[in-house]
């Protein structure tokens, strides 16, 4: 008997059919490293970085665990790579950054809707980085720590240059560090409690509409936030840090 899914949200077990189709079209090579990538993945999303065996993670990739030092170096190497599976969705956000002459309603349209496109097809491997990711905010690794120093810092920088160029603000101060933060967090609200919200309130994710209301809204609150932030500096200027 088949097994009856919602639209929206995956169950656990399902990649996404893209994932399905890259990993069968891949070379040998290639179809290994995204095998053990994977493995990986729900290994250190159930288990933590510490607790994840190499053992286990080969047994689950079906693979020999040299070939971890081959592709990856090492475990810490592995757990980088999975680490940085986000980025693959942020590049094509980071390119929008610069384009100042969009529309602000346009461009964060833009923004939001790439940021939302794992959520949109129910990626269940963006779900098990969201975990790691989680599990980083807690109990945090020397490698998670490095690895948001080098590769996703930048990204913060690059979107809080672009929102100080929308507001007029002659120099980095509080308020637009906290603009900053607050475009991103109200989006990585729910890419970090995707799984709380699929238990609680599943409509919120759960079809391809909802999901469309959600960007739709996401807009809504990043254009006010950033339209008072300019409005506050024309009538009063840069505040004292």
């Amino acid at each position: 008997m088949s097994r009856r899914t919602k639209p929206g949200l995956a169950p656990e077990s399902a990649p996404t059919p893209r994932a399905q189709k890259a990993t069968a079209a891949a070379p040998p090579e290639a179809a290994t490293r995204q095998r053990l990538l994977d493995a990986a993945l729900r290994c250190f999303a159930e288990r933590g970085f510490a607790r994840a065996s190499t053992r286990e993670i080969g047994l689950a990739a079906e693979c020999n665990i040299a070939l971890i030092a081959y592709h990856f170096g090492d475990k810490g190497g592995l757990y980088r790579a999975v680490l940085g599976l986000p980025l693959q969705q942020l590049a094509p956000v980071a390119a929008l950054y610069d384009r100042d002459e969009m529309p602000l309603a346009e461009w964060l349209d833009g923004i939001y809707r790439l940021l939302l496109a794992p959520l949109r097809e129910s990626d269940v491997r963006f779900r098990h980085v969201m975990r790691i990711w989680g599990r980083e905010m807690t109990d945090p690794t020397e490698i998670g720590q490095s690895f948001c120093a080098e590769c996703v810092e930048p990204h913060r920088l690059a979107l809080q240059a672009a929102l100080g160029r929308r507001c007029g603000a002659r120099r980095v101060d509080l308020p637009l560090q906290h603009l900053t933060f607050a475009v991103m967090a109200i989006i990585e609200q729910y890419w970090n409690s995707v799984d709380i919200i699929q238990n609680s309130t599943p409509q919120v994710l759960g079809s391809a509409r909802a999901i469309t209301m959600l960007q739709a809204s996401l807009v809504r609150m990043a254009q006010a936030m950033i339209e008072a932030e300019s409005s506050r500096r024309r009538s009063g200027g840069d505040p004292p840090d």
